[in-house]
């Protein structure tokens, strides 16, 4: 998630709240995929956050997930492609094993 400025959230809303956990990916869906919103890489540090989160906290936390990434494509009248799909399981994946192992 990145930085938004104001005006953002006054013209697309704020988060669904339906979303338990995807809510943040549902709004950069709305507002950078389907809006027209500009979005530009910054090449320097702005924040560190910790990795982990409700999302990664468990398999089952991992799949409400998931179906919560496909409702908010559905949402948008689009499918979920498969290679976003793949790519945001993996990234996933490496933050899980990140997080447990700091935990030892």
């Amino acid at each position: 998630m990145g930085f938004s400025i104001r005006k953002v959230y006054e013209r697309f809303s704020f988060y669904g709240e339906s979303f338990k956990i995807g809510g943040d990916y549902e709004f950069m869906l709305r507002v950078v995929h389907f809006g027209t919103i500009k979005v530009e890489y910054i090449p320097e540090t702005l924040v560190i956050m910790r990795v982990g989160g409700i999302s990664s906290r468990s398999v089952r936390t991992r799949v409400q997930a998931f179906i919560e990434d496909m409702r908010a494509w559905r949402m948008h009248g689009k499918k979920l492609p498969l290679c976003t799909l793949l790519l945001k399981r993996l990234k996933k994946i490496n933050q899980w094993v990140f997080a447990n192992r700091n935990k030892r």
